[in-house]
């Protein structure tokens, strides 16, 4: 069987199972605090919930685009946006339903309420899993033939093969259209990908679609903004339209205020755990030092100071002078990143509070003053401005946030490059959507303590 087809079917069934659980856990936890009997059977019953969420995944597309000819998968953000929407749009069909055509049946709307709820939490977080079982067990893998120059290819083999989201499998790479299609021909791979440049990829255009079902283009990576971009045509002239949001007023201090509010609530929330912090700092290091405070680059490169709990020994910069000039490779290490994976200079607490990111608590302060973001790039330094190169202009039109891309995406084991590029991308493409993503993202990263050092 076509192995994305079998990748659409497991895709469809983590979707029914996680939305069948979350529904029994909605019915169950209802009954359990109105002092209902639960009852498998009714939950049972509502097969008609599951059938209407999987057919509008469906007309979402939002298995691999086409059930029949699969292929790239959604971008994760896009793929959150679409399940949220479809579980929304569910839980309206489903009441719509029972108000005109099932009045007989009874169904507390807050089991509805509450099961689409959690299907937006954990429907992503199930095809996650699903993926993962799926690459780990070599199911559902897309065969793809790469066409392109060596460090093109290179570079799109390593980003396919370390993520089990997208499902692609490249079997074989080659420079020449030519000889891509004889080898695919012979091998029955239907999957292609070029990341030739635009001018190559046009004379070979009608080549690939002799053959491939699915043919994508990517002749370069970051070569404008993805996350908003859809194709428009104009009576037969094709192209395509990118919607910049930073120049989108409405939205931007819509962004502002919500984070603000959600800031000054959190810090409500966080106070007593703050002043435990704080209280244990000033027991452990004897004095009332117990923020760090350092010069960071906002927005347009507006210099502003970033507040922190403090999580090292008191002379850590003249340690970390000394560490440097000894020792070679952290040296090495501290050039490359920035960082040193197992710096000495934080003492045992200080690496608890980064491990639970606790000691970002006092940046809560930077959103209400409106130096930074709760979501948004890095807060660099000066040092760093020369890593982003050309890039930093697009960067710096961005307020830094305390969560990203970045601590969603690793942390301290993403190297220096694939940070810029993350930055890079969240300026380039920053939506709500992403924004929400991201969020989410952050409480599973800070709950395993992924890359936390």
């Amino acid at each position: 069987m076509n192995q994305g087809r079998v990748r659409v079917l497991f895709l469809m069934f983590s979707d029914a199972i996680v939305l069948s659980l979350v529904w029994g856990l909605s019915a169950y936890v209802w009954a359990l605090f109105s002092g209902g009997d639960y009852d498998i059977r009714y939950v049972c019953s509502r097969w008609d919930f599951l059938c209407a969420y999987l057919v509008l995944n469906l007309f979402s597309r939002l298995y691999h685009g086409n059930p029949f000819y699969p292929g790239a998968p959604l971008a994760p953000v896009e793929e959150f946006r679409r399940l949220v929407l479809t579980s929304l749009a569910t839980g309206a069909l489903f009441f719509a339903y029972l108000a005109f055509y099932n009045k007989s049946t009874a169904v507390e709307p807050g089991v509805v309420v509450l099961t689409v709820a959690l299907n937006i939490l954990f429907a992503q977080v199930g095809r996650n899993v699903m993926r993962r079982v799926l690459r780990s067990s070599g199911v559902g893998q897309m065969p793809v033939v790469l066409v392109g120059p060596k460090t093109e290819a290179t570079y799109l083999t390593r980003i396919l093969g370390n993520s089990p989201h997208y499902g692609f499998k490249v079997v074989s790479v080659f420079e020449k259209a030519t000889l891509a299609c004889e080898w695919a021909r012979q091998h029955n791979v239907k999957h292609c990908i070029s990341c030739q440049p635009l001018r190559v990829f046009r004379a070979s255009i009608r080549r690939f679609l002799a053959w491939f079902s699915v043919l994508i283009s990517m002749p370069e990576p970051q070569i404008f903004p993805i996350a908003m971009t859809r194709p428009v045509d104009f009576a037969g002239y094709g192209g395509l339209e990118m919607a910049n949001q930073l120049r989108q007023k409405g939205i931007v201090h819509g962004k502002r205020v919500a984070e603000w509010l959600f800031s000054l609530v959190a810090l409500c929330l966080l106070l007593l755990p703050g002043i435990v912090i704080a209280l244990c700092l000033m027991i452990a290091y004897r004095d009332s030092h117990i923020f760090y405070c350092t010069e960071r680059l906002g927005k347009r490169q507006k210099r502003f100071t970033i507040w922190k709990f403090r999580t090292m020994i008191p002379d850590a910069d003249a340690r970390l002078k000394a560490l440097l000039a000894s020792d070679a490779e952290l040296r090495a290490e501290w050039e490359s990143t920035g960082k040193l994976r197992n710096d000495p200079r934080i003492t045992s607490f200080g690496r608890l509070l980064r491990k639970t990111s606790l000691d970002e608590i006092p940046q809560l302060f930077n959103v209400l003053r409106g130096d930074m973001a709760l979501i948004g790039p890095r807060p660099i330094v000066s040092r760093e401005v020369p890593c982003y190169g050309e890039h930093y202009d697009i960067v710096s039109k961005v307020k830094p946030g305390i969560t990203g891309l970045w601590q969603v995406s690793g942390r301290s084991d993403v190297d220096y490059e694939a940070r810029v590029a993350l930055d890079l991308y969240y300026a380039q493409n920053w939506n709500l959507w992403l924004d929400c993503w991201i969020f989410l993202r952050t409480f599973v990263v800070v709950l395993c303590q992924r890359g936390a050092c």
